[in-house]
């Protein structure tokens, strides 16, 4: 059942726009990069550079917006 709604939201950001955003996000950031620089052999070393890539993404990148102002 999750999968089925999943499928209805895709392409519809309105619905869930943050997920909708970060699936380009993960797209374009991590797998057009990713499958140009290396051949994955197994779907864990995949994985593996995907749970890098978002931990980058969460932790260590520079957020648009985030605290740029001063005192706000």
């Amino acid at each position: 059942m999750l999968d089925n709604l999943r499928r209805k939201s895709l392409g519809t950001p309105g619905l869930d726009s943050y997920a909708e955003r970060l699936d380009q996000t993960i797209l374009q950031e991590f797998y057009s990069v990713a499958f140009r620089k290396k051949i994955y052999v197994s779907l864990k070393e995949l994985q593996k550079d995907l749970d890098e890539f978002m931990s980058r993404y969460n932790f260590q990148r520079t957020h648009q917006g985030y605290k740029l102002k001063e005192g706000g």
